[in-house]
């Protein structure tokens, strides 16, 4: 008899159980809906700058980066002057063909001179943005057990790589160290039109990292 009334009111009990946890559960629906994230601002590229890594400052947000260039050889500058009085003087020869031969050899010189320049070297300090975008040569290298140098299996290399087709490896700002090369992309917030322009910040600064040099892990 216990046995009956039990099989009986068990599938009953079970069903009460189930519709007093979906009254306890409140769906999802009704919860309130996560704030949408602000879309990430739209950057004009402005410039691009390569050179040597010298200093990384994580309090101020910069980088710095010695810039080298080209400047014309002060020491060659002085010789094409003098070259130049003695053109004017060499077409005053009275023979022409000495006049010639005597022209064409000043022009060579004063050519060979031109080319002369002094290599000279200028620090650049940049700001870092917000969302910075690091990418590597190649990947982090790693050593196995033995000290080895491990090899990356397609896999690892893909997975490394990151989606999209970017250039290089993802990498993120602790792998920069000074003495690196690298190339920093700098840009500014675009404008928005709907906006007030004077709301808009357009202060430069580096989106994007590509590090030439070997990065360890």
């Amino acid at each position: 008899m216990i046995r009956g009334i039990l099989s009986t009111s068990l599938p009953v009990l079970l069903i009460v159980l189930a519709a007093t946890a979906a009254q306890d559960k409140k769906p999802d629906a009704d919860l309130p809906a996560d704030p949408p994230l602000p879309p990430k601002p739209k950057i004009v590229k402005l410039d691009e700058v390569i050179g040597r890594l010298t200093k990384v400052d994580k309090k101020r947000n910069t980088l710095t980066i010695q810039v080298t260039y080209s400047v014309p050889d002060p020491k060659a500058q002085s010789q094409i002057q003098h070259l130049n009085s003695e053109l004017a003087s060499a077409s005053r020869i009275p023979n022409p063909s000495a006049r010639a031969r005597r022209i064409s050899d000043l022009q060579s010189q004063i050519n060979s001179q031109s080319s002369r320049v002094k290599q000279e070297h200028k620090d650049v300090t940049v700001t870092l943005g917000e969302d910075l975008n690091v990418r590597l040569k190649s990947p982090p290298v790693e050593y196995d057990e033995n000290n080895k140098r491990k090899k990356h299996t397609p896999e690892e290399l893909k997975e490394l790589k990151g989606p999209g087709n970017e250039w290089g490896y993802t990498g993120d700002l602790s792998q920069l160290q000074s003495g690196q090369s690298i190339k920093v992309y700098l840009g500014r917030k675009k404008i928005d039109k709907s906006k007030d322009k004077q709301t808009t910040d357009t202060t430069p600064f580096v989106y994007k990292i590509h590090v030439y040099s070997e990065v360890k892990k």
